[in-house]
């Protein structure tokens, strides 16, 4: 039997892989039917209303349901994944212009597969008691590195043709600090695979 948390933690990640899904039905369809031209208006609300509503929802689910657990998602990455998604989506509905660019509808498929595969690696762990098999721990770690430098490519070069039509020294200020911090917890999630790999492979060996 799950727990209430459990129960939350499984119909939460449900919501979440339906959303971003969703997202990326709509852009299946849109995308080939209209080009990158009518994105703005064609996925940008919904995009945005998904980043934002599920980056939210990562810190109430810290405050209310994982502040009391051990094991919980890092804090301090909740708070750059908010800030990061709060500045494009500033900068987006500031100058909407920039989202008929080809580079848009490339971060909104790069995020919504991460997301996608992250909350489905979430609702099996939680669904199997933490039995989730090594193959779904490495296809999580391997698409964050894999496709988040696509999806940071993507949001820079929409920040700084932003800052073509609109000087803001914040927005420049935010662009200065984004990529040495994005480094830093790449870094981390490199190292998590290698050390999945590596795990895998010298056990492999001492069985051989």
């Amino acid at each position: 039997m799950f727990s209430p948390v459990q129960k939350y933690i499984l119909t939460s990640s449900g919501i979440r892989i339906l959303l971003w899904i969703s997202v990326n039905l709509r852009l299946f369809v849109l995308y080939p039917l209209t080009g990158s031209r009518f994105l703005p208006g064609g996925i940008a609300d919904f995009y945005l209303t998904v980043n934002l509503l599920t980056s939210a929802l990562n810190f109430i689910d810290y405050i209310f349901v994982f502040r009391k657990y051990r094991t919980k998602p890092s804090l301090i990455n909740s708070i750059v994944q908010f800030s990061e998604r709060s500045l494009v989506s500033y900068v987006l509905f500031t100058n909407p212009k920039i989202a008929k660019h080809d580079c848009f509808g490339l971060m909104i498929l790069s995020e919504s597969i991460m997301e996608s595969v992250k909350y489905i690696y979430y609702f099996m762990k939680v669904s199997t008691f933490n039995r989730v098999s090594k193959f779904l721990q490495i296809s999580k770690l391997l698409t964050v590195c894999s496709i988040s430098p696509i999806q940071v490519f993507c949001e820079m070069f929409l920040i700084g043709l932003s800052l073509t039509l609109t000087d803001s020294i914040f927005v420049k200020g935010c662009l200065v600090v984004y990529l040495p911090i994005f480094y830093s917890l790449y870094k981390q999630q490199l190292g998590k695979l290698f050390r999945l790999v590596w795990r895998g492979h010298t056990s492999k060996e001492k069985t051989n």
